[in-house]
């Protein structure tokens, strides 16, 4: 960090042109990135998951529940689905397919965090 405590980036050697989103440091410089892709299904409506606090919410509470920057979370699509239960009450959730991009280096151990106990 310099003095005014923003961080700085570093170059990648060319060797390892590339980087994880949000990262800073030469050690996170890759040959290759992982994208690791997972669906959750969240208890709500399209519109209200939509909404810019809840989405956001979303990515941060992803990021925090794997151990990476919110910037390496992303959200790929957002289905609605309706099921009928007793006395015909709708539930309505949706599944939110969401990807998440790490180094080679940290795959395996985010990966072993996408758990239904992890993310709740």
């Amino acid at each position: 960090k310099d003095s005014g405590g923003a961080a700085k980036c570093s170059s990648c050697p060319e060797q390892n042109p590339q980087s994880v989103p949000g990262s800073t440091a030469v050690g996170d410089c890759v040959a290759a990135v992982f994208t690791i892709t997972f669906s959750a299904r969240v208890q709500m409506s399209q519109a209200e998951f939509e909404a810019e606090a809840t989405s956001a919410a979303y990515i941060s509470g992803v990021a925090t529940a794997l151990g990476v920057a919110e910037t390496s979370v992303s959200i790929v699509s957002v289905v609605e689905q309706s099921t009928g239960r007793r006395r015909k009450l709708l539930l309505t959730s949706v599944v939110v397919e969401t990807s998440v991009i790490v180094s080679a280096r940290l795959a395996g151990a985010v990966a072993g965090r996408i758990t239904t106990d992890n993310l709740n």
